[in-house]
């Protein structure tokens, strides 16, 4: 027996069932609709009735100018000009390398060198 209308989907805790504590809800939605329409998709019987809620749905978060994270990228890009010295091994646990950056006077100095040329 898999879950039955009422019951709260997984699917949920990614879009809906506003901020609470353990959900993957980063973008805060907190709509009863969404909610509402995320269970006619999850739920749907055919085809035609997955694709209606889907296309509803899709027409909320448009409207409410809802931005829908579709993809991962497991680094954190930082643009910076080169002037700072790094550890050759970032820690495992800090997402934020720029934590354990220092100010290297040497490449500094290079770099304002470069800039001087032009």
């Amino acid at each position: 027996a898999g879950l039955g209308r009422g019951v709260r989907s997984p699917a949920l805790s990614l879009l809906g069932a506003g901020c609470k504590p353990g959900t993957s809800n980063r973008i805060g939605i907190a709509n009863p609709a969404v909610d509402a329409l995320i269970e006619e998709v999850v739920f749907a019987r055919t085809r035609e009735d997955l694709v209606a809620a889907a296309r509803a749905l899709d027409r909320v978060l448009l409207w409410n100018h809802t931005m829908v994270l579709q993809w991962y990228n497991p680094h954190t890009w930082i643009a910076y000009w080169d002037k700072f010295g790094r550890p050759s091994r970032h820690p495992a646990q800090d997402p934020s390398v720029v934590t354990t950056w220092w100010w290297d006077e040497a490449a500094a100095a290079k770099l304002g060198a470069l800039h001087a040329k032009r």
